[in-house]
């Protein structure tokens, strides 16, 4: 299945930004957030899930996909982030506020 380029980017900054990414098990549906076929963000964490830069469970017809730290360093080389752009649930400036409220 051919993804086109555009949706990939889509999904891609969809992932670096939140961590995580969520699909119901539905082909003919597009996805609320990122308004796209369901079907091409299905093929891509397919693809995701066997390089092992996401984690999948499965519940009720939806699939949840987890951003793991590896995936996050080489999606951020594929997408020419800086090394300081870091997702939120990897420690952006939400971790380190919960730190030093913390402290």
């Amino acid at each position: 299945m051919r993804v086109p380029t555009d949706n990939k980017i889509i999904i891609k900054n969809h992932l670096l930004k939140k961590g995580c990414l969520v699909v119901e098990d539905n082909i003919r549906a597009i996805h609320p957030e990122l308004n796209i076929p369901n079907f091409h963000v299905m093929q891509m964490m397919r693809s995701f899930v066997s390089k092992g830069y996401v984690s999948k469970v499965f519940v009720w017809r939806h699939g949840y996909y987890f951003l793991k730290v590896e995936g996050a360093a080489e999606l951020k080389k594929e997408m020419a982030y800086e090394e300081q752009d870091v997702p939120v649930p990897h420690g952006g400036e939400k971790q380190e506020q919960i730190r030093a409220r913390g402290q």
